[in-house]
């Protein structure tokens, strides 16, 4: 096969995560979590809405923002509906479990799913920030819970008061959502993250077939941008997006392309045009030299050696390779 991932790589995050939800700290949580909610229903479905809270930055100059965030829900639930809920032979309504940066889309998928009687669950006890106000580990330099030390204060480092728990609570919460979607039987990446596309992925391909509710196990919504002409000049705009769902590791890296190219303001306000791909695997009908030439977010150094752009023309250091051969 000309397909760029190894199956063995299943194997190998299997242990790994595995290993990693088992011995995680809030593991009674998670479970007592999942017994209430996944074990009684027809089947759960983990979602995972990467909407930023107000977040600027890199974040806002790539456009993962949500332009309109009551139409893309429902959109959402739109897709949910005829991808999973009617490919399904029982009719009897699953549960849903939602895992979020934004505490307003708790209650606009709330709104949405109650539309069609499914019931949307969420951990009320999550560190959120108020809505607007960003997220726990995001923007450079704007990591909202250090501890008590401020403005770089070094002196109070060794004082009792110092112990970053704020830190520590706001990791625990995002660690346990995580490992809460891993149980679902399916997962969806609502937004390109690779929140998702670590442990929950894995685990939800590693499950084995006996114990699998459902065919397809993850998926992702794939934004979709029309062009427009305005005279001689050609913009990309949002359209409604797709949803892509995948049987096994193999089908998610090798059967599907998910390349995207869209608009975005840059630091000066000029519009410039963005190509990524949510999967960040290049499509098996494109060659390497192509592949440079089309998508400017990837560049070749060396033979058979794409890299992702980092900074300045010359690179750096991260300049690698990216690990195409596992």
């Amino acid at each position: 096969t000309n397909c760029l991932c190894r199956e063995d790589k299943v194997g190998s995050d299997l242990e790994l995560y595995t290993s990693l939800r088992n011995r995680f700290r809030n593991k009674g949580v998670v479970n007592e979590f999942v017994h209430n909610h996944f074990s009684n229903a027809t089947f759960s479905i983990g979602i995972h809405v990467r909407a930023g809270n107000g977040e600027g930055g890199d974040f806002e100059r790539k456009g993962r923002s949500i332009s309109n965030p009551d139409l893309w829900v429902q959109q959402v639930r739109s897709l949910i509906q005829e991808s999973i809920l009617t490919a399904t032979t029982n009719r009897a309504a699953p549960v849903v479990y939602l895992a979020t940066d934004t505490p307003s889309m708790v209650n606009r998928f709330r709104q949405q799913f109650a539309l069609i009687n499914v019931p949307v669950f969420a951990l009320p006890q999550q560190g959120r920030l108020e809505e607007g106000n960003g997220v726990l580990f995001g923007e450079s330099d704007k990591v909202h819970n250090k501890g008590n030390r401020e403005n770089g204060d070094t002196e109070t480092i060794d004082q009792d008061d110092d112990d970053y728990s704020s830190c520590l609570r706001g990791w625990t919460d995002t660690i346990t959502d995580m490992m809460i979607l891993s149980h679902a039987d399916v997962v969806i990446a609502a937004k390109p993250s690779s929140f998702v596309q670590t442990l929950p992925m894995s685990l939800a391909f590693g499950r084995p077939k006996h114990m699998q509710r459902l065919s397809n196990v993850y998926c992702e919504v794939i934004s979709q941008f029309e062009e427009v002409l305005h005279g001689e000049d050609k913009e990309w705009i949002e359209a409604s997006p797709t949803m892509q769902c995948y049987e096994s590791y193999d089908d998610w890296c090798c059967n599907h392309s998910t390349w995207i190219k869209f608009h975005v303001t840059g630091r000066m306000g000029h519009k410039k045009v963005i190509s990524k791909e949510f999967v960040k695997f290049p499509p098996l009908e494109m060659n390497l030299e192509s592949q440079f030439k089309e998508y400017k977010g990837m560049r070749n150094r060396t033979d058979n050696c794409p890299r992702p752009r980092r900074g300045r023309a010359g690179g750096g250091w991260k300049d690698k390779c990216l690990p195409h051969v596992w």
